[in-house]
């Protein structure tokens, strides 16, 4: 291994990992079975260099720097075919002067919007496109503004006319020069193109990054195993060795960044475990919630200070004639580590999902915001990862806003849109749900999430003070051994476990709303004084400004709280019947006498039996379920 130096923690010079791969095979017969044994040793070399020991100069990347001014940032979720062969990866040819012109219009929208950083898939852009941007320097990124471009593939030769064609006095092009003599035949890239200089005196630096590891080596995957030329590096970008610090991860290459990791040494000299880094990982994923990858994601944000933005193809793209994503959703997202996002400021919440972008709470200080599906563009701004360069009121990290929205119609016609359908409401409606709060586009997301969780009985039993708030919402979080959406207004997977727990919901919908209340005399004697009434699933217009009504979840004719909360449980084991129904008592104290009004419907086979307060029974009532009526039959 050769040796590194670290002085005053600044780099000098290259960090080399001789990374140990360990081949395993079975043992011969003759050997113990049901072992593995060492056979040999393949040594892999990960080189991480920083850039500005590369191009001799310190950059001045502004989303990099640790002030208090949030970053802008565009990404482009590409929508194409992919297809390949043992000669390239990347879009139809058929398609290719559609996509250079998306690529055209997408690159002027970044400078137009004066941006700090924008960023494409893997796979997506074609050469060309990046043959003009710097062939002309109109295109040119500005100053401290970064460009991370994936690339379709390139061979050995593109590679070289291209650098051949491209190097001058004012642009210098940078990449694994001795990968060119390698056996196989194309490279998977990322550029970094950026400028150094003034103004008048620009340098334009076109770095290349390969990608160090080929995907699964399974089906069609085989031909990336089989094909490409795996780099050797990977760059970290820095303005010095204070700032925020930068790399890319190419899609597959996120399942080997732990084991790169592995040596101490190696870990201590990128000073991973304290300093501050912001990880992107473009890829084309067919499966973005493998267990691989919510493995990596769950591995970065271990460490303090580190953020990711992923991004992913579009959800119309197709892999060789077939639909590429495996649950229709890109899941291009951020992952934002921050003390200072506030939850009760619903207002910036909703402004994002109004335009594609999610909310789900992970844990204390680390959320997911992720982007819709289907869109082509999104602009927003983010604060940097850390801030130092201001006083402690003055750093705020407040996660990230989403100014505006694009998609391409007649294939090259670019429009904003100024409102992102979610799909639950046309789920809801398709399947002939009716429910005027749930299908009312007007009603508030989070109360709708709201709403759900306590009616189909999905509440904490901590907190039972303070349930409604977002980190509290069974919905809204993200597991992160799983990952998986839950979220009731976000309807884009289709992952076993999200229909199921979407079946859930619509089943206890469905359930109160055309059998249960509909019928009075389904009633307990609890709640026996809203026979009158008719009553349905909601909140009072004026909830959010009376969060005590939340936990109510019916209300009158008029929309006023009919002061009841009345859930549904689809055949559940009798235990859960019983702590359901304590955890929602709960949430009304111990002097509070509405917690008599929580009642609990729920099946054993097609029977509907239901939870309730014996004590609350009126000695006028009749009732066949259960309750303590001396009218009982």
């Amino acid at each position: 291994m050769k040796k590194y130096i670290l002085l005053n923690n600044i780099f000098a010079q290259v960090i080399y990992i001789d990374y140990l791969m360990l081949e395993f095979y079975s043992p011969p017969q003759d050997e113990q079975p049901g072992c593995s044994w060492i056979t040999k040793t393949n040594i892999r070399r990960m080189n991480f260099v920083f850039i500005d020991d590369l191009i001799k100069v310190a950059p001045e990347f502004t989303i990099l720097k640790p002030d208090t001014k949030p970053n802008r940032i565009i990404v482009y979720q590409h929508e194409g075919e992919l297809v390949g062969s043992n000669d390239r990866i990347g879009n139809h040819p058929e398609n290719s002067e559609v996509v250079k012109e998306r690529f055209r219009i997408f690159f002027s929208l970044a400078n137009e919007k004066q941006v700090d950083l924008a960023i494409t898939p893997e796979y997506s852009c074609p050469v060309a496109i990046v043959g003009e941007i710097i062939e002309y320097p109109k295109c040119w990124p500005g100053l401290g503004v970064l460009f991370v471009v994936g690339g379709e593939s390139i061979a050995k030769t593109e590679l070289e006319e291209f650098t051949k064609k491209f190097t001058s006095a004012q642009i210098r092009i940078y990449f694994e020069e001795s990968l060119i003599k390698h056996a196989n035949h194309f490279f998977d890239p990322v550029y970094y193109l950026f400028i150094t200089g003034t103004e008048n005196d620009k340098i334009l630096h076109v770095v290349i990054q390969f990608k160090t590891m080929h995907m699964s080596a399974r089906g069609e995957s085989v031909i990336e195993r089989d094909n490409l030329i795996e780099g050797k590096t990977i760059y970290v970008l820095r303005n010095s060795a204070t700032s925020i610090w930068l790399m890319t991860l190419i899609c597959s290459e996120a399942m080997n960044f732990e084991q790169y990791l592995q040596p101490a040494a190696v870990r201590e000299a990128l000073q991973w475990d304290y300093h501050p880094y912001l990880i992107l990982n473009p890829m084309v994923n067919p499966d973005p919630t493998h267990d691989d990858f919510i493995r990596f994601r769950k591995f970065i944000l271990t460490s303090r200070h580190k953020e990711i933005i992923e991004l992913n193809w579009n959800n119309l793209s197709k892999i060789a004639g077939k639909p590429l994503l495996k649950y229709n959703s890109s899941r291009s997202a951020l992952f934002i580590e921050s003390q200072d996002i506030d939850q009760s400021n619903t207002k910036k919440i909703r402004k994002n999902h109004k335009k594609g972008l999610y909310y789900y709470f992970i844990r204390k200080g680390l959320y997911a915001f992720v982007f819709n599906s289907r869109p082509h563009i999104f602009f927003f701004q983010l604060p940097p990862v850390a801030i130092i360069e201001a006083n402690q009121p003055q750093q705020s990290r407040e996660g990230p806003e989403l100014f505006s929205v694009y998609r391409f119609d007649n294939l090259v016609d670019l429009v904003e849109i100024p409102a992102v359908s979610d799909d639950h409401v046309k789920y809801l409606t398709d399947i002939g749900c009716v429910d005027p709060f749930f299908v009312e586009p007007t009603e508030c997301v989070l109360d709708k999430e709201r709403l759900i969780c306590l009616t189909a009985g999905k509440i904490p039993k901590e907190s039972p003070n303070d349930w409604y708030l977002l980190d509290k919402l069974f919905s809204v979080k993200l597991d992160q051994t799983n990952e998986t959406n839950l979220r009731f207004t976000v309807f884009a997977d289709t992952d076993n476990y999200s229909l199921l727990q979407r079946g859930a919901f619509v089943g206890a919908i469905n359930k109160l709303n055309n059998i249960i209340l509909p019928d009075s005399k389904m009633y307990p004697s609890s709640i026996g004084y809203l026979r009158s009434q008719q009553i349905r699933l909601g909140y009072p217009a004026d909830v959010e400004n009376q969060p005590t009504l939340y936990k109510y979840n019916v209300v009158t004719k008029t929309g006023e709280c009919a002061k009841a909360t009345i859930c549904f449980l689809e055949g559940p084991l009798p235990d859960k019947v019983e702590r359901t129904y304590e955890y929602i008592r709960k949430l009304f104290g111990i002097d509070n006498n509405n917690k008599k009004n929580v009642v609990i419907f729920y099946t054993r086979g097609e029977e509907i039996l239901v939870k309730s307060d014996d004590t609350a029974a009126n000695i006028l009532d009749g009732n066949e379920y259960g309750d303590a009526s001396i009218f009982k039959e």
